[in-house]
């Protein structure tokens, strides 16, 4: 929304105005500043976002190039991990990789250059394949034996996860357990292999505040956060109009991750939404120094309890009955 608009509805003659016509200048408010944002929104995708296969480049570059690389030889992998892969398969696929990884092999960006890598070994075991019949156990390993935890340690772990709003400010969690939380996060599933979740770290004290006043929700405890710190997914990961949400559940996937890693090693957190409108996104950015083609999915305060009885709300969970329903 303008300047202008926003000053009139802020303005004494709203203030005084009849209770139904406030009711109506704050839903024209509203919906405007929804369209607007939604506007936006749409704007930086098309800006930062890879083309789909059906418009595809051999020309792309940076993290476009990352993308449908990653895109292509994870396609390889999941068609070798199939228990009856299709032979011939992946002509197509093979094309296009063939296409970039020259490009990709001389870029100077380091994920680029890795996963040119993964797509030259992805082609020699579609190759092998589609020739002889032969599946390379790197490029679909056998799967491994995770093993099991008994319901009682499951119930125990899950039920002792509440989000916490007393830190220990003379405690700060080392580098050591963040790299290990971004370590174990990696793991999770994310569209093709992509892995768009990023991480940025706080803990200076004037960067913390700063951040916490853009967000708005943390009255009462925002003074005792020693680490924060900010969920971000690379939006040019993603492809085309059918991925323009998928970023915000690949990214939301990732920050839940991390927040269960730290619990398990003793660190708790409160996970702090990331509501706003898009101006207070580009301020985040600049504070924080988060890239422009990064879209911010939340906040998240980080620390071990403080001393003595620290207290969470109760947050009562509803019965399984009410959100899970099996069809058979």
């Amino acid at each position: 929304m303008s300047g202008f608009a926003k000053s009139v509805y802020r303005s004494s003659v709203v203030r005084v105005m009849p209770l139904p016509l406030r009711n109506f200048a704050a839903m024209v408010y509203d919906r405007s500043h929804l369209f607007i944002d939604t506007w936006i929104d749409a704007r930086r995708y098309a800006r930062f976002a890879t083309r789909p296969d059906s418009a595809f480049s051999p020309r792309m570059t940076g993290g476009n190039l990352e993308a449908q690389l990653v895109k292509d030889y994870h396609r390889i992998e999941k068609g070798l991990a199939l228990a009856h892969p299709r032979q011939p398969f992946g002509l197509e696929v093979r094309k296009r990789l063939v296409s970039l990884v020259p490009t990709a092999s001389a870029s100077d960006d380091p994920g680029v250059q890795t996963a040119a890598g993964f797509a030259n070994s992805a082609v020699a075991a579609l190759d092998e394949w589609n020739s002889h019949g032969h599946v390379d156990e790197d490029i679909a390993p056998s799967a491994p034996d995770a093993g099991s935890f008994e319901f009682d340690l499951m119930d125990r772990f899950f039920e002792s996860r509440h989000s916490l709003r007393n830190f220990d400010r003379e405690r700060p969690v080392t580098e050591e357990t963040l790299s290990a939380a971004a370590r174990w996060a990696s793991r999770t599933p994310s569209v093709c292999n992509r892995q768009a979740g990023r991480v940025h770290v706080y803990q200076d004290r004037e960067t913390i505040d700063r951040l916490l006043r853009l967000q708005a929700g943390n009255a009462g405890f925002g003074e005792t956060v020693p680490t924060l710190i900010a969920f971000t997914v690379e939006s040019k990961l993603f492809a085309g109009a059918n991925e323009r949400n998928q970023r915000w559940i690949d990214g939301a996937l990732y920050a839940m991750t991390f927040n269960w890693a730290l619990h398990a090693v003793g660190v708790e957190g409160c996970m702090l939404n990331w509501s706003k409108p898009n101006g207070a996104s580009v301020s985040a950015r600049k504070i924080g120094g988060i890239p422009d083609s990064e879209d911010i999915i939340c906040l998240m305060a980080v620390g071990y309890p403080a001393t003595g009885k620290v207290r969470v709300a109760r947050s009562p969970r509803n019965s399984v009955s009410r959100y899970m329903t099996i069809h058979n």
